[in-house]
């Protein structure tokens, strides 16, 4: 587990260090990145924009990007339940 604890470290720390910064001062290739691979543009930019220059569109972006996280990370869960094996069957050998 420390390999996936290492990358997992390494995803949260480049989603908060890159939802620091407005996606607009990136190149196109890399706000690409932060829209889709690193959604830090959906954590950072999007909610920051939405008071200042409220639209419809992007709320409606927003929430629907809500809603898949929560559908994905739920399908996830449901999956990794299903291949659960219990950690506490405890069996005694004589």
């Amino acid at each position: 587990m420390g390999n996936a604890d290492n990358l997992a470290g390494q995803a949260i720390n480049a989603l908060i260090t890159f939802g620091l910064y407005p996606a607009e001062i990136f190149p196109g290739a890399v706000q690409w990145l932060l829209y889709t691979l690193i959604p830090a543009a959906f954590v950072g930019s999007v909610p920051a924009r939405l008071p200042s220059a409220f639209s419809w569109g992007r709320l409606a972006v927003l929430v629907a990007f809500a809603a898949g996280i929560v559908l994905a990370a739920s399908y996830v869960f449901q999956w990794g339940l299903r291949r659960y094996e219990s950690g506490n069957l405890v069996t005694v050998r004589r």
